[in-house]
């Protein structure tokens, strides 16, 4: 009998031991629940303000003009990428092409009536003159993401170059790439004559390089390629070698987003 009372008294300690630990191990679990539960909730803050900033997984977004007026620059936030150090601004109000269909506003520099460059620069990429701002209404400008703001992208020039100039690329590249053709097949002696040397001198040293040059300024300051004409038509000038950058000029040609419409 007194066995069995022992045997009682065993397993009601083994019990109460057994729920100590439980309850031990509750207790230490909570705090790593709790600490999970921070760290996934301040991810989420961040991916959040990601989101916020960059809309469409990129650094740019298109937003349409549907608001404008001017403002005291003291209305001009303190840490806003661009300089305001005019009396007024105008605060220019633009709906995202978002999902979530925020508007965000973009301040120029306004100096009673008069734009300053950086509006003009705007205003020309739209073919509207400055006296006819409220024309810019509805129109689908490309913005970039930079310190928390969406801003409108603006080339640092005036409009230059030509975009036909992309056609004396392609026939440039295409005479060379015949020439190349006739060689390896062969018929090099075609390529003997002195008109057809001439027109092929004159295709890699004056039209390719030219049309290049025209055809790069146009997208430095039409779109978001930001590269060097100079640069690219400095290759188009190296027969052999232009072959290879006029196929990688065109590459990142058809990459370049227009600053205006879309």
């Amino acid at each position: 009998m007194s066995d069995e009372r022992e045997r009682t008294v065993e397993r009601a300690a083994v019990d109460e031991a057994t729920r100590a630990a439980d309850d031990e191990a509750t207790r230490d679990l909570a705090p790593a629940r709790s600490s999970a539960e921070d760290v996934d909730a301040a991810a989420e803050s961040f991916l959040a303000l990601e989101s916020r900033f960059q809309g469409t997984g990129s650094d740019t977004v298109r937003g349409r003009a549907v608001n404008v007026e001017t403002v005291p620059a003291s209305e001009v936030p303190g840490d806003y990428p661009v300089r305001v150090d005019t009396p007024a601004a105008l605060a220019l109000e633009l709906a995202v092409d978002a999902a979530d269909g925020r508007r965000v506003v973009a301040y120029f520099a306004w100096d009673e009536g008069r734009t300053d460059d950086r509006l003009s620069r705007l205003l020309a990429l739209h073919g509207i003159p400055a006296h006819r701002f409220g024309d810019l209404h509805g129109e689908s400008i490309l913005l970039r993401a930079e310190d928390g703001y969406y801003l409108p992208c603006v080339p640092e020039e005036s409009a230059r170059g030509s975009a036909r100039g992309v056609y004396g690329v392609g026939l440039g590249l295409a005479v060379n790439l015949l020439s190349l053709g006739l060689l390896a097949g062969g018929f090099g002696s075609v390529l003997s004559s002195a008109v057809v040397l001439v027109a092929v001198f004159a295709v890699n040293l004056l039209l390719l390089p030219a049309s290049t040059y025209l055809d790069g300024w146009y997208l430095r300051t039409q779109t978001d390629w930001g590269q060097g004409p100079a640069f690219w038509a400095l290759l188009a000038a190296l027969p052999g070698l232009n072959v290879a950058s006029s196929l990688a000029y065109l590459y990142y040609r058809q990459r370049a987003r227009p600053l205006a419409g879309e």
